[in-house]
């Protein structure tokens, strides 16, 4: 996700909560305005917001913690300990701490002394290099946090298809004492109910499912809404015309190339056609969408 994807979907009020990327905190707190600039750019008006952490240092995350508790008013904290990326794995961040369930605790224990009054829930991967990990990964959890989001794959798997899926995610939601989100290829309403049945998880999180049908968590409300092709359209001329209007800040070739490549998918029909305009502006882009 991106700011103009975020804008866009808060536009369309196409999120019920907005549950931002992920603010990366190493060796240094970010300052201040730094934070309060990136999360202004996230906000949706008149949504409930979770601000999703990641990071391996206790101290440091519960400093960063308190400066949007204080300063921006965030009371829904989410700490990810799920992210496969190569860079981060490497740094000792996201999924790697899957390996190192004493310091998760660690780090979720001292989010929770600080700033006893929030909303606390972790995401996870259903291990780092097997699912039997999970035996001993839920239990660093205990007594800290209000939910836990689990994507069903392990961090070595990926993005990879596996056959077992739901049968891991089910022995979680079993075995744990809070209520478990289940994450992992849901595309359809027809995915996430076979999910919710299957598993008896409490919720579901959607993610690249959500990028390419922008309209999927309404879709899974029950609302009326276009058909997928009508929806991506629809969701990407609206990013088009708020990135015109707000140019200093989101119009630029590399971003809104991004955003296309999210919505259709580098290999569909509509994102060579886009890609191909030479002449990169407003009305040249909707004469394509039109």
């Amino acid at each position: 996700m991106n700011p103009l994807f975020c804008r866009t979907a808060g536009a369309l009020d196409l999120l019920p909560v907005m549950v931002t990327p992920f603010l990366r905190i190493s060796a240094d707190v970010p300052r201040r305005g730094k934070i309060r600039k990136w999360l202004e750019s996230l906000r949706i008006p008149g949504k409930p917001l979770v601000v999703q952490l990641m990071g391996d240092d206790p101290v440091n995350l519960s400093a960063a913690a308190e400066i949007l508790y204080t300063d921006c008013g965030v009371r829904e904290f989410n700490l990810n300990f799920a992210c496969p990326s190569g860079q981060v794995v490497r740094s000792g961040a996201g999924g790697a701490l899957l390996k190192d369930p004493e310091q998760m605790r660690r780090i979720t224990a001292a989010l929770r002394e600080a700033l006893s009054d929030i909303s606390l829930s972790v995401k996870l991967r259903c291990g780092f290099a097997n699912p039997v990990e999970m035996d001993g990964i839920i239990p660093a959890f205990e007594g800290l946090i209000d939910y836990m989001a689990v994507h069903y794959r392990t961090v070595g798997e990926g993005y990879r298809r596996i056959g077992d899926g739901l049968e891991r995610l089910k022995r979680v939601v079993a075995f744990a004492s809070v209520p478990v989100v289940g994450n992992g290829d849901i595309a359809t309403p027809e995915d996430a109910a076979a999910m919710m049945e299957f598993t008896g998880c409490a919720g579901i999180m959607c993610a690249r499912g959500l990028l390419r049908d922008p309209y999927l968590l309404k879709r899974l409300s029950g609302a009326e809404c276009p058909d997928v092709e009508a929806g991506r359209e629809a969701f990407f001329r609206r990013a088009l015309e708020i990135a015109a209007a707000e140019k200093e800040e989101y119009w630029s070739r590399p971003r809104l190339v991004e955003l296309a490549r999210f919505v259709y998918g580098a290999e569909s029909v509509r994102f060579r056609e886009l890609i191909a305009v030479k002449d990169f502006t407003l009305e040249n882009l909707l004469k394509i969408i039109d």
